[in-house]
């Protein structure tokens, strides 16, 4: 009885490995590339003309300051993305700024990877196409890039994500793979917009390139989705930060 037992479970996972083969092999490499790869350096503060202003804005944030109206900075709320991350003794915000990080960073990573493992499987890559120089940039920030290199990072992830959205054929049936790209990538480009004010413009003319496509595709309900779900997570990440 025992054994008949683990017999239907091994055969049920076997099953869901087959059936979910691209998701699984996505998930093991992108945490074996972020425990490999991602190193996210904690310093202390420190003087000098660089650290007084890193100093400054972990300051503001532990005051409670609102950025744009009591701190007017090239860095916003979500600074912690695009410099090092401070000690300050404040362990719990400062855990709070580690785990954001490494979540946007693993989520980056999952993005080449999946595209990594599609390839692999269906093996295409036409380096010709824009998603497929977007990918190989990508994997090379990915291999070469520190963690300052987080931004740029996003903005070309951002992109993989709405090429797909924009280029791809719409049906009813993908409707939550739909629905993950937009979100995915809004998400990314609005943290983005708030972590420096100069990355602001890049991802608002990203999103504008990308909402002209859908419109061109008479994609209508996902370009006024795109818009409102960046507009949504600016104001939930003001909200939380």
């Amino acid at each position: 009885m025992k054994f008949v037992i683990i017999t239907d479970v091994a055969n049920s996972v076997a099953r869901c490995l087959s059936q979910h083969k691209q998701q699984w092999l996505t998930l093991l490499i992108s945490t074996l590339i972020f425990l490999m790869r991602v190193s996210i350096p904690i310093g202390a503060p420190q003087g000098g003309l660089d650290p007084s202003w890193e100093l400054g804005l972990n300051w503001a944030d532990i005051k409670g300051l609102a950025f744009g109206t009591d701190v007017v900075f090239t860095y916003g709320p979500l600074y912690f993305l695009a410099i090092e991350l401070i000690n300050m003794g404040l362990y719990g915000a400062l855990l709070v700024q580690f785990l954001l990080c490494c979540l946007v960073n693993f989520v980056v990573i999952a993005i080449f990877a999946n595209e990594f493992v599609r390839i692999a499987l269906t093996k295409e890559l036409r380096i010709t196409t824009l998603s497929g120089w977007l990918y190989l940039l990508g994997t090379a920030l990915l291999l070469f890039m520190p963690h300052s290199g987080l931004p740029e990072m996003i903005l070309v992830a951002s992109c993989v994500l709405l090429v797909k959205l924009v280029f791809a054929e719409y049906s009813a049936t993908g409707r939550n793979r739909w629905l993950a790209l937009m979100l995915t990538a809004t998400a990314l480009l609005s943290a983005l917009s708030l972590a420096k004010f100069s990355y602001t413009l890049a991802s608002v003319t990203i999103l504008g390139c990308a909402v002209l496509g859908l419109l061109c595709g008479k994609k209508w309900r996902l370009s006024v989705g795109l818009i409102a779900a960046f507009v949504g997570f600016n104001i939930l990440w003001v909200k939380i930060t």
